[in-house]
C-alpha cells in the first residue's frame, strides 16, 4: 500500500539523509485522495497494521522506530484535521494507542491536542480510559514512572498539559523528529551517577538509566537508549535540581551530593527515591 511506502521513504530519509519537503504534506495527499468511507476506513486499518505489526511487533532502532511512530502520529492529526468531515474521525484505538506507542517526549507533548479532540469526541478513549491512559503514556515517556491509580492527579496533570501544549500539531511532531536525529548524534562523554529504574515506589527493575554528560557539555538523563536534556533548576549546598527540558508537570529530580537521586512532584512531594547502582 502507498502509506506503507511513503513510511520506507521517511525511514530512508531518516537514515541516509535530510528530508526537504514537509511530510504534513506528503501525508495530507494520501489522505486528500481518501473518496470513500471504505477508502477512509481502509486507510485507518492500515494505520492500525502498522502500529501493531512494523512498530511494536519489530525490533528496530530508536531512529527507525521513532520515525515510524511520528509518521502514524502525523497521519492520525491530518486526519482529525479535515473540515466538516466527521467520517475521517475514526473512533477506534488507532488515535490513543499512537500515543502509548511513542516514547518521544517532545513528540508526545507535541500529539497531546489529538488526545484532547478524542476526549471531546468520545468512543474508545472512554472505554481505555481517560485521562488515565494517555497520562500514564506522557508520564512513562518523561519519567518511567506510573500514574496508574492516582486518580487524585489527573484533573491537574490534564491542566499542565493542556498549557503546555499549543496548536500547531503537525509542525511540532516535525520538529520533534528532527530534534531526536540531533540528540541521536551526540556521543557521551562522562557518567554522572546510575539507578534502577522504578514506576512505582519499591519496585525496583533490573533496568537503569543514568545522568550522563554528552559530546555538547550538557547533562542528559539517558534511558533505553533514548537522552533527555536535563536543566538546572537550582543548586544548594548540597543537591542539584535538574527539570527535563520541556516537561509538562513541573516534576523535578533532587541529585544529593552523595549520588542519591529523588524524583518529586509539582507540589514538592517525594514520588521515588531510586536506588543507586555501585
Amino acid at each position: 500500500m502507498r502509506l506503507l511506502k511513503n513510511i520506507l521513504v521517511f525511514i530512508g530519509c531518516v537514515v541516509f539523509t535530510s528530508c526537504t519537503s514537509s511530510l504534513a504534506d506528503t501525508y495530507g495527499k494520501e489522505i486528500s485522495s481518501l473518496r470513500t468511507q471504505e477508502e477512509i476506513d481502509a486507510y485507518w486499518k492500515e494505520l492500525e497494521r502498522i502500529d501493531q505489526e512494523i512498530l511494536v511487533g519489530k525490533e528496530h532502532t530508536t531512529a527507525v522506530y521513532d520515525s515510524i511512530s511520528i509518521s502514524n502520529m502525523i497521519r492520525v492529526a491530518l486526519l482529525f484535521e479535515v473540515p466538516e468531515k466527521e467520517s475521517f474521525h475514526q473512533k477506534g484505538p488507532v488515535p490513543v494507542v499512537a500515543l502509548s506507542h511513542n516514547f518521544n517526549k517532545d513528540a508526545a507533548i507535541a500529539y497531546w491536542p489529538v488526545i484532547v479532540k478524542c476526549a471531546e469526541k468520545g468512543g474508545a478513549i472512554d472505554q481505555i480510559g481517560y485521562p488515565s491512559y494517555p497520562l500514564e503514556a506522557i508520564s512513562m515517556t518523561f519519567y518511567g514512572y506510573s500514574l496508574f491509580d492516582q486518580d487524585e492527579r489527573y484533573s491537574d496533570l490534564v491542566r499542565k498539559l493542556n498549557k503546555s501544549s499549543g496548536g500547531f500539531v503537525l509542525s511540532q511532531l516535525e520538529l520533534a523528529f528532527k530534534k531526536e536525529k540531533r540528540l541521536q548524534s551526540l556521543t557521551e562523554t562522562k557518567s554522572i551517577g546510575v539507578w534502577h529504574i522504578e514506576a512505582t515506589k519499591n519496585e525496583k527493575s533490573k533496568e537503569v538509566f543514568e545522568f550522563v554528560q554528552m559530546s555538547d557539555d550538557a547533562i542528559y538523563k539517558k534511558s533505553k537508549g533514548r537522552i533527555q536534556k536535563l536543566v538546572v533548576s537550582k543548586t544548594t549546598d548540597t543537591a542539584i535540581i535538574y527539570k527535563i527540558e520541556n516537561e509538562p508537570f513541573d516534576w523535578y529530580y533532587q541529585l544529593e551530593e552523595t549520588g542519591d537521586l529523588i524524583l518529586f512532584d509539582q507540589h514538592d512531594k517525594e514520588l521515588i527515591a531510586y536506588t543507586k547502582v555501585n
